[in-house]
């Protein structure tokens, strides 16, 4: 590859980890973020089962995905009734 080619990809590369705010976090840091967030959520909702129920109600497919992805990780969980 020439310089000039080795730059460019550097570049990009350098422009993604900068976009990316999780970019150079460890996985306990990025961990305890995610617990925090889900913490504040909690707290909004009143309780992980309503966290989940409005989040399947959103009717936004990527919050519905999302709220599979955590009864998954953390345990189950009933739609509270609206």
């Amino acid at each position: 590859m020439r310089l000039q080619e080795i730059k460019v990809r550097v570049a990009k590369l350098e422009a993604t980890r900068k976009a990316n705010r999780y970019a150079g976090m460890t996985y306990e840091e990025i961990e305890a973020l995610a617990q925090q967030k889900l913490a504040r959520l909690i707290e909004h909702c009143g309780s992980f089962a309503a966290v989940v129920a409005a989040m399947e109600a959103s009717g936004e497919p990527s919050l519905q995905e999302g709220a599979r992805l955590m009864v998954k990780r953390y345990g189950h969980t009933q739609s509270v009734a609206t």
